[in-house]
């Protein structure tokens, strides 16, 4: 998953803010790095199925655009239950049709690369969330950029001066 986030405090702030953030130790503990250029990464691991876990990052990169700070990266989205049940069917459907073709052994040796697909889709899915929420919560970011100053107001007459033309002696 993509993304495009907004803040209002300056690259260094940012930065300041994720390696803060990283050196935290707690429940949720974040790994990851900064750089001085804007590049980061963050990860976060959890359990997926028992005791089996799956380690997510986050890679992005800061950077001031047109007075704003512009956050952008991508996160592994995974896949819901739904997309796990949707691949595991099919894999099924294609190892009868390898079994019903006579390539039995062929079937039998995919099973448990099937299986192991699971993990990472599954772990991916979860940590893109936890993910993404920290990177909001830590820069207070959003996903549209801050609406533009307005101007203070108008001059005392409402009218603009008429551009000035040069002479010459």
């Amino acid at each position: 998953m993509k993304f495009v986030l907004y803040s209002e405090k300056t690259v260094a702030q940012c930065l300041t803010a994720i390696n803060a953030r990283l050196q935290v130790k707690g429940a949720r503990a974040v790994d990851g790095w900064v750089d001085k250029k804007g590049l980061f990464t963050m990860g976060v691991t959890t359990p997926v199925i028992g005791k089996l876990e799956r380690t997510t990052y986050l890679r992005a990169q800061i950077e001031r655009a047109n007075g704003v700070t512009v956050i952008r990266g991508n996160i592994p989205s995974g896949a819901s239950k739904q997309g796990i049940i949707a691949i595991s069917v099919a894999l099924a459907v294609l190892t009868i049709f390898l079994i019903s073709t006579g390539s039995a052994l062929l079937a039998l040796i995919m099973l448990p690369f099937a299986a192991y697909m699971i993990i990472p889709l599954r772990g991916d899915y979860l940590n893109s969330d936890v993910l993404y929420n920290e990177i909001v919560r830590t820069l207070k970011a959003k996903t549209k950029p801050p609406k533009p100053n307005k101007p203070t107001r108008p001059s005392s007459t409402g009218r603009t001066p008429p551009p000035r033309t040069p002479t010459t002696v």
